[in-house]
């Protein structure tokens, strides 16, 4: 327990401060704490959090993905997950899966998506359901096999966004600020179209398969 005084009339710089978009903020003005007494019990255990790493950035991401898996549920019944990766610093990206039923679909997932109040992801990639969203891997591959550029991606320009985003900008689109574009990519396949099976190894073939037959002497 840390115990002090913050005189309102005292403020000092603070800062540079390292951010969860893995860049240094500019330093502001901060108030100051006087510090009078530290206790602390004698068996305490620290829980620290690396600020900007990867613990700091998922501590949020429980409840905002289920937020999100609300939203985008009350107008795609069907949706089966969301993933907000670390990749994308946990904020930025996100990668939902639905079953599709009706054409158009995707697009409305992803505008219900970034439409979910108080969490500026700027890029959503919709993906079938039988596409894991918890390997990047895989919604890579669903990205490069069933996405059309002209045809699957939608932008939407001057929205509410996080002015810790280097990227984000103000109304003048000439300073930094706190808005950004959203970007909605469908990479579900068209009801309406055949679309190749993905390959996939007989199950019972490879359950009943051994490293250690193919490459002897070197498994332990």
């Amino acid at each position: 327990m840390i115990e002090g005084v913050i005189d309102p009339r005292s403020m000092v710089t603070d800062g540079p401060f390292g951010e969860f978009a893995d860049h240094y903020g500019e330093p502001r003005s901060a108030y100051l704490i006087k510090v009078k007494a530290i206790t602390m019990r004698k068996d305490a255990i620290y829980h620290d959090l690396d600020s900007a790493h990867p613990e700091h950035n998922i501590a949020h991401v429980l409840g905002m993905e289920s937020a999100i898996y609300d939203s985008v549920k009350r107008v795609v019944p069907t949706v089966k997950a969301v993933n907000c990766p670390a990749s994308g610093k946990a904020i930025f990206l996100l990668y939902v899966s639905i079953r599709k039923t009706l054409g158009g679909q995707g697009k409305l997932a992803g505008l219900a998506a970034l439409s979910t109040a108080s969490y500026p992801v700027k890029t959503c990639i919709v993906v079938d359901d039988d596409v894991d969203v918890f390997d990047e891997k895989n919604v890579l591959w669903a990205l490069a096999t069933r996405m059309v550029p002209g045809r699957d991606i939608t932008i939407i320009e001057n929205c509410a966004g996080n002015a810790l985003d280097p990227a984000a900008y103000d109304e003048t689109r000439l300073k930094t600020g706190s808005m950004q574009d959203y970007m909605i990519i469908d990479a579900t396949k068209p009801l309406t179209l055949p679309c190749p099976i993905p390959i996939t190894p007989p199950e019972d073939l490879w359950k009943k398969m051994k490293l250690e037959d193919y490459i002897k002497g070197f498994v332990r």
